[in-house]
């Protein structure tokens, strides 16, 4: 027990996020379907999802309905449900046909984003 009787508890770092799994992914994008706006948005019943090692973005939208999250970059539960979160956004595009996986931060996306973020109390510049 360290001062002020607080238990201080130490994970050991890995090179890897023990959080990133794909059941977590599975978990997430089931939860956020039950919330305002995805539950008013026709978003499939079933997609898939896999678990990357990359170092480069959080997560990424494949088409049709893929969402792909790295456990390099995500390490933190609000992390996790934010990057499934901006993921569904891109798989919102796709299904209204204005994804552009040239410019996938668009008008549109933003306008979705700002939905998402005033919805579930995240900051837009964050997401």
């Amino acid at each position: 027990m360290s001062k002020g009787g607080r238990v201080k508890a130490v994970l050991p770092r890995t090179k890897y996020s023990n959080l990133v799994t794909e059941q977590s992914i599975y978990a997430c994008y089931d939860l956020l379907r039950t919330v305002y706006p995805f539950n008013s948005w026709d978003l499939p019943d079933e997609i898939e999802v896999n678990v990357q090692d990359d170092h480069t973005a959080y997560a990424e939208f494949v088409v049709p309905n893929e969402i792909n999250v790295s456990r390099a970059l995500v390490w933190s539960m609000d992390e996790l449900v934010r990057s499934v979160a901006h993921e569904i956004a891109h798989m919102m595009q796709y299904r209204m046909g204005k994804f552009d996986e040239k410019n996938p931060h668009d008008a549109l996306f933003h306008k979705l984003s700002r939905e998402i973020c005033l919805s579930l109390g995240w900051r837009q510049q964050e997401f």
